[in-house]
């Protein structure tokens, strides 16, 4: 209803957002990453996206836009892809340890214009046409704190979420060749919440983070820790390959 707090997602419609939010609400206190000696709960990690999400609805980011996540399994990395869902736009990962040329054919091929990393990874991302903002960056952290730390609904952004729109686009491909991209929308995540489902993750679970960030099933981790179980970071060169 237009001029309230509630989302005007119709019944049933499923996307990333809400499936986060029910994990808030299932068990707020509990950690949902642990990334080495670093830890954060599912309400701290739900606040801090809040605020990053406002920002990014302020630098005008739109529903079935896309945003670059330039950094490693980490954190931050989970807080951005939160915080950039939240914000209706979908995520597209530019790893800064593969060569230059593939990420820049990536920003490019995929039309991004802004991207969240951190500050030791600004200077091997794409530059060309494109805005990164480093989170750890002084100036930037302590503008993100200014934002409400209320949550995000459809009132909120540019325009409502639908489960039509992309929740992430991924590159297959070699690290030097040419990748191909596939967006994946909210309604393909139904899927998903079924499986997880059908696994029975649940809060006493650590749910290792080692997929490659920019495959299928660094999303499918991701949402696969949703039910408030714990998303335990690997080490950066660590691999589910056997």
């Amino acid at each position: 209803m237009q001029g309230s707090r509630s989302n005007s997602q119709g019944e049933g419609e499923v996307t990333l957002p809400v499936l986060l939010a029910a994990a808030v609400a299932a068990q707020p206190d509990g950690d949902t990453v642990v990334d080495g000696d670093l830890r954060i709960t599912y309400h701290d990690l739900d606040l801090r996206s809040n605020q990053l999400a406002h920002l990014l609805i302020e630098l005008g980011v739109v529903p079935d836009a896309v945003l670059a996540i330039g950094m490693p399994r980490s954190l931050e990395r989970v807080l951005a892809a939160w915080a950039i869902t939240k914000a209706g736009a979908g995520c597209v990962s530019v790893d800064p340890t593969h060569a230059y040329e593939r990420n820049r054919f990536v920003c490019a091929d995929s039309g991004v214009r802004l991207g969240i990393t951190l500050e030791r990874y600004v200077d091997v991302l794409p530059f060309e046409d494109m805005y990164w903002v480093a989170l750890d960056d002084r100036a930037v952290s302590g503008r993100i704190r200014q934002y409400s730390e209320a949550g995000v609904v459809d009132t909120d952004r540019h325009a409502p979420l639908r489960p039509h729109h992309t929740a992430c686009l991924v590159y297959s491909g070699g690290s030097a060749g040419r990748p191909e991209g596939v967006a994946v929308t909210h309604a393909g995540l139904a899927a998903v919440d079924a499986q997880r489902r059908h696994t029975a993750v649940g809060p006493d679970a650590d749910v290792p983070g080692v997929e490659t960030r920019t495959s299928v099933a660094a999303m499918l981790e991701l949402l696969l820790a949703a039910p408030a179980a714990n998303l335990v970071m690997a080490p950066h060169d660590a691999s589910a390959a056997p």
